[in-house]
């Protein structure tokens, strides 16, 4: 979506011969969002900037050149030859022979797609092969790299923590009859504090519809994550046993872990991916590498106050940034422990308890960056 917004003519005209963007790609941004992508014109512009870069090194033959295939038909529409061009003047040498092969094949789809005798169907066909072949090189790398690290701790051996999403429902259909989460802003400070801290890039959205929710997750693995430890989603709204709910209507948590697994997203393959829910729940998600933590067991609730924040996100977040030397799941006892100790007067007078839990197929240890 993003690439198409700012492939089309009238974005490329604005921007030829402009040395000042920040207005157009906040336009872009707005372009996004009308989507139900939530992307600020800061995101937006970063993006672009790396995809450029992956475009450009992967015509020069270098190392991590791949990482961004998957959009080469997509850039070479905006770019022409002007990148196969001074490549091929240049020349380039890779740091492995399968890089190098690589390299030559996207070379071939490049030429390919700048050719209008060739059907763009066929250009599309070998770029996505090509990907998939890639890709499965890069899981192989990266797992290898892990395993040397500690055979029993998740690799932190990467240029990036990851991306920690946040999908925060305010507001909701008046048929649902449920009401406004006040008091949720705290959360969402609380934890894009928390998690940038770490290392992690947050990504924040508001009010998704169960459409525009599959599309944010979607998008994210699409994502190459080649480069990034992990995958973190906070999903902050209201909640039945059996899901959450986006504005429009009640998500089951597998439809959230669903896009994460085997080749829906080869890159975070081995990796951990972790959602934190504001309901109760203990659905288990059917693939290796999950960890899913409820902020209470089943059949009981999740209190939030209006003006400190859900109990159970504050306890997580500061657990996290005061014990970043023990592991993930010390840190979570250090959670549960909090949040029992918790006593919540409700209207109606009645003193009660919050029991956070979990349900984890992680095959590791977890922690964070220092």
């Amino acid at each position: 979506m993003l690439l198409d917004i700012w492939a089309s003519e009238g974005v490329q005209q604005n921007l030829k011969g402009n040395t000042k963007s920040k207005h157009i790609f906040e336009q872009i941004s707005k372009a996004m969002m009308s989507q139900g992508y939530m992307r600020s014109a800061d995101q937006c512009q970063s993006r672009i900037k790396r995809l450029r870069a992956g475009f450009k090194s992967a015509l020069d033959g270098r190392k991590g050149g791949k990482q961004e295939m998957k959009f080469f038909s997509h850039l070479m529409r905006a770019f022409g030859n002007k990148y196969l061009n001074s490549t091929t003047e240049r020349g380039g040498a890779d740091d492995t022979a399968i890089d190098h092969a690589v390299s030559s094949q996207v070379r071939g789809v490049c030429v390919a797609a700048s050719d209008e005798s060739l059907p763009e169907t066929w250009c599309m066909s070998l770029s996505r092969s090509i990907t998939a072949f890639t890709q499965l090189f890069t899981t192989i790398k990266s797992n290898m790299s892990t395993d040397k690290e500690n055979p029993d701790i998740y690799g932190t051996n990467f240029p990036n923590a990851g991306h920690c999403v946040i999908i925060n429902n305010i507001n909701f259909a008046e048929s649902l009859g449920l009401l406004p989460r006040t008091g949720t802003e705290v959360d969402v400070s609380a934890v894009q504090k928390t998690f940038e801290s770490l290392g992690y890039e947050v990504i924040v959205h508001t009010d998704l519809t169960k459409k525009q929710m599959k599309n944010v997750l979607l998008d994210e693995s699409d994502e190459d994550h080649t480069d990034n430890a992990s995958f973190v989603c906070v999903i902050m709204s209201h909640g039945t046993d059996e899901g959450v709910f986006m504005t429009d209507g009640l998500v089951h948590v597998k439809s959230l872990t669903q896009y994460f697994v085997g080749d829906d997203c080869r890159t975070l393959n081995g990796k951990p991916k972790l959602f934190f829910l504001t309901c109760s729940g203990q659905s288990m998600p059917g693939e290796e590498d999950f960890l899913i933590a409820y902020g209470a067991t089943p059949g009981h609730y999740v209190w939030r106050s209006a003006e400190k924040g859900t109990y159970f996100i504050q306890s997580l977040c500061k657990a996290l940034m005061e014990n970043r030397n023990l592991e993930l799941m010390q840190i979570m006892a250090k959670v549960n422990r909090d949040v029992s100790k918790q006593e919540i007067k409700t209207q109606m007078q009645l003193n009660t308890k919050m029991f956070p839990c979990m349900v984890s197929t992680l095959t590791k240890q977890i922690y964070f960056p220092k």
